[in-house]
């Protein structure tokens, strides 16, 4: 069994603050392109590093594939798992506006005239930035239909449509 020591050499710093880059950058922005960015940067610079050591530049290459494979994995199933919580909400929203609408003959102008009887409060979208974050949905009322929306990382929407009954994004 290695050592605590052992392990440690084995694993350069660079390594390490690449790794926490490209996961950082996800889970700050919510956008996997700071995330690519930060990989090629670091890329780029272990490259030289590594060259200017001696070192084999396939093993650095190598444990950064690994961890960009990992990266882009855990946040494609965090962001879809939250996509598919954030629309269900939507839904519940949706058929409060549908509801209000057939009581009322016209759409509400804004989503608080459906508290209390509709909606006990009216529900935030979740997002993964800097642990969890709470987004408002957005609704913005027209003459015969309504839009409903949430943003999903940035300025990354997604839409509800009521003529076409549906999420677009």
């Amino acid at each position: 069994m290695e050592s605590a020591e052992t392990v440690k050499k084995k694993l350069p710093l660079d390594i390490i603050v690449a790794a926490i880059v490209l996961v950082g950058g996800d889970i700050i922005t919510g956008d996997s392109v700071f995330g690519f960015l930060g990989i090629i940067i670091f890329f780029l610079v272990l490259i030289v590093q590594s060259i200017k050591k001696n070192k084999k530049v396939v093993k650095v290459a190598g444990v950064l594939l690994i961890f960009l494979v990992i990266e882009v994995v855990s946040i494609s199933v965090i962001k879809n798992v939250e996509h598919e919580k954030n629309v269900e909400t939507g839904n519940v929203i949706v058929t409060a506006i549908e509801r209000y609408k057939k009581d009322n003959g016209a759409y509400p102008d804004k989503l608080d005239e459906l508290r209390p009887e509709y909606l006990g409060s009216i529900p935030k979208a979740k997002f993964f930035m800097f642990g969890k974050r709470d987004i408002h949905y957005y609704y913005r009322k027209g003459e015969q239909a309504y839009r409903l929306s949430f943003e999903e990382g940035f300025m990354n929407f997604v839409i509800f449509e009521s003529e076409k009954k549906k999420w677009v994004k």
